[in-house]
C-alpha cells in the first residue's frame, strides 16, 4: 500500500464489497461511474486490480477480455451447458463485466447482435446441414457458396479444416493439402476465449 491511512484502506475495501455483488468491476466502469473510488484505489493500492485483490476478490487473469468477447462465450457456453456447468472461468468473467452471471444473461437477451449472430453450434449444425444435402465441403466451394459460414467458422475454429473436425468430419477428405491443425487467433474482439467452450461433437 503506498500511502493512505488505516481508515482509507478500510473504507475502499468496504465501497469495493458493497459493490462486489451486482456492479460490473472492470476500470473502465469503475473510472466512470467511481472516478473517487477509483483514484483511491490507485493512490493506497497502486492499482485497481491491487484494490480488489485487497478485498478478496479474484481478478480475471488477462486485462484484454471485453464485454462483447464475454458475451459471445456465454452465448455459445449456453447452448451447450447448462448454468451449473459453466465453467469458473467464464462465471468470473461474466461477474467482473456485468456485476453478476444473471446480468450478463439478461445482456444477451437484450442485444440484437447476439441473437441473430454465429456460434459454434450454429457452424456446426451449417455444415451438416451442407453434408446431408451432399453439397461439397471443399474450402473453395463453401467459400464460393456459402461465404458467411466459411468465415464464421475460421473466425471460431482457427479455420475450416478444424470447424470439418469439431462436426466429425475428416478435413483430410475434402481438402486438397493435407490439413494440419492450427492455433486460434490468440485475441479476437479482445478476447481469446475462440474454442475454449467447443463441445465434444462425435462423428457423423
Amino acid at each position: 500500500m503506498r500511502q493512505g491511512t488505516y481508515w482509507e484502506v478500510e473504507r475502499v475495501v468496504a465501497k469495493i464489497r458493497s459493490y462486489g455483488k451486482g456492479v460490473p468491476l472492470y476500470p473502465k466502469y469503475v473510472l466512470k461511474h467511481y472516478d473517487a473510488l477509483f483514484s483511491a484505489a490507485l493512490r493506497i493500492f497502486g492499482s485497481w486490480p491491487n484494490a480488489l485483490i485487497a478485498d478478496g476478490l479474484e481478478v480475471p487473469d488477462s486485462p484484454h477480455h471485453a464485454r462483447r468477447g464475454v458475451s459471445r462465450a456465454l452465448r455459445d457456453a449456453l447452448e451447450q451447458y447448462s448454468e451449473d456447468d459453466l465453467p469458473k472461468k467464464l462465471k468470473l468473467h461474466a461477474a467482473y463485466y456485468f456485476g453478476s452471471l444473471g446480468k450478463a444473461k439478461a445482456a444477451l437477451k437484450t442485444d440484437r447482435r447476439f441473437g441473430a449472430g454465429w456460434s459454434t453450434t450454429k457452424i456446426i449444425a451449417g455444415i451438416r446441414q451442407r453434408r446431408r444435402l451432399g453439397k461439397p465441403l471443399g474450402y473453395p466451394a463453401a467459400q464460393r457458396d456459402n461465404p458467411a459460414l466459411v468465415s464464421a467458422a475460421e473466425a471460431y475454429f482457427g479455420s475450416w479444416g478444424n470447424a470439418l473436425v469439431a462436426t466429425g468430419i475428416d478435413p483430410n477428405l475434402y481438402l486438397h493439402r493435407k490439413w494440419r491443425r492450427r492455433r486460434m487467433p490468440a485475441k479476437r474482439d479482445g478476447l481469446s476465449y475462440g474454442k475454449v467452450f467447443n463441445p465434444s461433437v462425435p462423428a457423423l
